[in-house]
């Protein structure tokens, strides 16, 4: 199987802790198929399981998952940012790294 190209666009939606009920609205207003890839990035304490993503899931067609580092980035999945943790897009996949 051939590896998807590097997106050239994206959604990206960050949020502070109170941000859920407004993701839970825009995802649920997006197409099933969405032609990018939704980065999202919640301020959530290292201490704070999330179910962030099974939320969101639930809200609209979209999968959504917490990424492990190097996945590969493919359209129509919304990547949710794990608690105190960044979300980049490094080489075509997505690092998840602990840091500043």
């Amino acid at each position: 199987m051939k590896p998807q190209a590097m997106p050239q666009r994206a959604i990206v939606i960050g949020a502070s802790a109170g941000g859920v009920e407004a993701l839970k609205d825009v995802v649920s207003r997006l197409p099933a198929d969405l032609p990018v890839p939704v980065f999202v990035v919640l301020h959530v304490p290292p201490y704070v399981s999330s179910a962030l993503p099974e939320i969101l899931a639930r809200s609209g067609p979209l999968p959504a998952v917490h990424p492990k580092d190097g996945a590969e980035i493919k359209t129509g999945c919304i990547y949710v940012a794990p608690p105190d943790r960044h979300l980049l897009i490094e080489q075509g996949a997505m690092a998840v790294k602990k840091g500043p």
